[in-house]
């Protein structure tokens, strides 16, 4: 959830936004976390976001295979 959001200034199509994000408190399951956006150095929005911090599973490592051998291909 979004909670103390605050829109300072409007940001219009073309603006370069900058997002600050930093960790009030983790815990094993969710996160606090605090936000400041700014455009040319001005800020523009705050807010303090909660997250839920879901498990993911390891990524596989790719698996090699060789390359079949095409009929009439020249061997090397």
């Amino acid at each position: 959830g979004i909670d103390q959001a605050k829109f300072r200034a409007p940001v219009v199509p073309g603006d370069q936004v900058r997002i600050e994000v930093g960790v009030l408190k983790m815990r094993s399951r969710g996160a606090t976390m605090r936000g400041n956006a700014y455009v040319d150095g001005k800020l523009v929005c705050e807010a303090e976001i909660k997250c839920q911090v879901v498990p993911r599973p390891a990524p596989k490592e790719p698996q090699t295979q060789e390359m079949p051998v095409l009929a009439g291909a020249a061997a090397e």
